[in-house]
């Protein structure tokens, strides 16, 4: 137990000193899915996939992948929310667990093995389900609460790296908002001089 609690503890602040560069975000997912698969004691399946919820569309839109099957990969680029394990995850806000290919895996294909999941919602009490994170497992293995605690911790700081992302997104909207403006838009210092003009006012 000590062995895993310091494998653990290693591999949570690897993902939370990378969630601190200034990085894009496509990279920082790929970085955290890598790294979750290839913790020993998890006993997951080398192989992977971070989904992000596409609001306008109401699907899980695959932003991050390892290892798949190329036919799973064809077919789970966008995941509709409900439909499927991925999607129920996100619709719920609660994590999907199955030890094999039962009816709630919808998307199928004909190379696939037999094999298990966590579906883990990446879930900010703030802002809602973020999207998805979904692990394999071999076929037959049991549900365990010391991985389901740490993949849930690890859903909560990729939560708040999305949070911090999206925030930043939003100030660099707000920041262009003066130049694209039509109309006149000025900052005055008090003493009259003029600190700045947008090209409204430059043509």
């Amino acid at each position: 137990e000590l062995e895993r609690n310091y494998a653990a503890q290693r591999a949570f602040s690897e993902l939370l000193t990378k969630s601190l560069e200034d990085l894009p975000l496509d990279t920082i997912l790929q970085f955290f899915l890598e790294r979750i698969v290839s913790v020993p004691w998890l006993m997951l399946q080398d192989r992977g996939l971070i989904a992000l919820t596409d609001e306008t569309a109401g699907e899980l839109v695959v932003r991050a992948r390892h290892n798949l099957d190329p036919a799973v990969q064809s077919r789970c680029t966008r995941i509709p929310r409900g439909r499927c394990l991925c999607g129920r995850a996100a619709a719920t806000g609660e994590m999907v667990f199955t030890d094999r290919l039962d009816e709630g895996h919808e998307i199928r294909c004909a190379s696939m093995e037999d094999h298990g999941h966590y579906c883990l919602p990446i879930l900010s009490p703030s802002r809602g389900v973020f999207g998805v994170m979904t692990l394999y497992t071999r076929c037959g293995h049991d549900r365990e609460p010391a991985e389901e605690t740490f993949l849930l911790s690890v859903c909560g700081l990729l939560a708040g790296v999305l949070e911090r992302y999206e925030t930043q997104k939003q100030i660099q909207s707000l920041a262009r908002f003066p130049g694209e403006h039509p109309a006149p838009v000025l900052r005055v210092a008090v003493d009259g001089t003029i600190l700045y003009a947008n090209a409204c006012l430059l043509y």
